[in-house]
């Protein structure tokens, strides 16, 4: 399949596929993605132009093509959907794919600059990016159920739900995380640096994400039967031209990978270096949720033996396993020091804005689903363009809180804003009541927005 031979007008080029396509600098990319289509058919004859105006689902297609070949899962285009029909172990499954993408009115994940990584933003970012992952899973799960399920090649197989995150700026600084919460309702661990190094504190789950206040988005879909349609999710937020990079055998020496991967204790560990001492496979950052209720179960060793990061989840107790080869990638950024002959960027337009937090109600408390060494119970709270975070002391049982000039919409984001020394009021403690300690910080925040006015007069 020819796919970078102009099939359309290059006014309609998806800004990721002219970039590679019109850049001598992207032939190794161009080689490895044509690698990749080996075999692929065009069974609707439409593949390469939306290749050349879309992209993303079609990389993202034409990756999962080579890891279900490269894993001997082979795989069948007999039928024109499900996009896939693969052999595991035996065993007969189908595969759909998709990808999450920008709401509308927001900025596409092409309308970025590394300058947007700031440290101390994840909370937002992995907020939106959860909201994203929602959508594209409720999307599919009611197209499989009002297209898929009654297919004779369908019926009785397990389903796999394969999703490429592409939703914002910096999706790929998101790892699995998303797809934690959606699925399993779990968060990362709480933690903190200390002397450089990360120090857990404490754990956190996700049972809702509020895109609205008035607009809860119930997460945990695979801790009950809501989904018992969809065996397992297929997932990877480093599905890129970077990935591209980074399996091109093609030297580079003015291309840099900084990563973070996972230690034999799942602990994260920064990493990366030139092109020519940094390594990545093909399964690097893929990753597959287990559904525990599912109709049709899947087998996850054969996925396990392919080294996709498998995550499962008992059904009764819950209880989460995370299985993975040691140094199994998390998060991935690739920088390129450009030669002074290199074409000039494409101009970008004028961006629609970034993802921000719809502010809640003032002084609504949210009780967040997390528990530390320090505090049994916590709570969160918008007022004014900050956010109140109080909790009851493990021992004491009384209320201590504190305020920082940032909407975020968990306890992540708290210590976030701390490590990153955002603006704060200074915490109260030893309060009778989760309230009074809210309507303490909420009297020092109208202060400090008052006294913060009238320094700028």
């Amino acid at each position: 399949m020819d796919l970078f031979t102009p099939k359309v007008d290059a006014t309609r080029f998806h800004p990721n596929f002219r970039t590679i396509a019109e850049d001598a600098h992207f032939e190794p990319v161009r080689t490895v993605i044509g690698e990749w289509a080996d075999g692929f058919p065009d069974r609707d004859g439409n593949f390469v132009i939306e290749f050349q105006t879309r992209f993303n689902q079609q990389l993202w297609e034409l990756y999962l093509h080579k890891v279900f070949n490269q894993a001997g899962f082979a795989p069948s285009y007999d039928f024109p959907s499900p996009d896939y029909a693969i052999t595991v172990g035996g065993a007969n499954l189908v595969v759909e794919a998709t990808t999450t993408q920008a709401a509308a009115g927001t900025s596409p994940e092409w309308l970025r600059h590394i300058s947007e990584i700031r440290p101390g933003h994840n909370d937002l970012m992995f907020h939106y990016a959860t909201v994203r992952f929602a959508n594209a899973f409720s999307s599919k799960l009611a197209k499989i159920r009002e297209s898929y399920l009654s297919l004779p090649h369908v019926t009785g197989k397990p389903i796999i739900l394969a999703i490429g995150q592409y939703e914002q700026p910096l999706f790929f600084l998101c790892g699995h995380i998303p797809a934690l919460r959606v699925l399993f309702g779990l968060d990362e661990p709480l933690y903190i640096w200390h002397e450089r190094k990360v120090v857990i504190i404490g754990t956190a789950s996700r049972e809702r994400e509020l895109k609205r206040f008035d607009a809860p988005i119930d997460l945990g879909i695979f801790r009950d039967e809501r989904a018992k349609e969809v065996s397992a999710v297929l997932c990877s937020a480093l599905v890129t031209t970077s990935k591209c990079q980074a399996l091109s055998p093609v030297p580079n020496p003015d291309l840099f990978f900084f990563a973070v991967r996972f230690d034999s204790q799942g602990n994260s560990v920064f990493c990366g270096g030139p092109k020519g001492s940094y390594v990545e496979s093909l399964v690097d950052g893929l990753h597959l949720f287990i559904n525990p209720h599912a109709e049709y179960p899947v087998d996850p060793q054969p996925f396990i033996e392919a080294g996709i990061a498998v995550h499962t989840l008992t059904a009764r107790p819950p209880s989460y396993d995370f299985i993975a080869p040691k140094g199994t990638l998390s998060t991935r950024t690739a920088i390129t020091l450009r030669p002074s002959d290199s074409p000039k960027a494409i101009p970008l337009p004028e961006r629609p804005p970034l993802p921000a937090i719809t502010p809640w109600p003032d002084r609504e408390l949210v009780r967040q689903p997390s528990s530390t060494f320090l505090c049994d119970e916590e709570y969160l709270s918008h007022y004014r363009g900050w956010t109140i975070h109080v909790a009851r002391d493990r021992e004491d049982q009384d209320w201590y809180g504190q305020a920082v000039e940032r909407l975020v919409t968990s306890v992540h984001g708290i210590i976030e804003a701390n490590r990153y020394e955002v603006r704060s009021i200074p915490p109260v403690s030893s309060q009778p009541s989760k309230e009074t300690a809210l309507n303490l910080l909420a009297g020092e925040i109208d202060k400090s927005v008052v006294e913060h006015k009238a320094s700028e007069s």
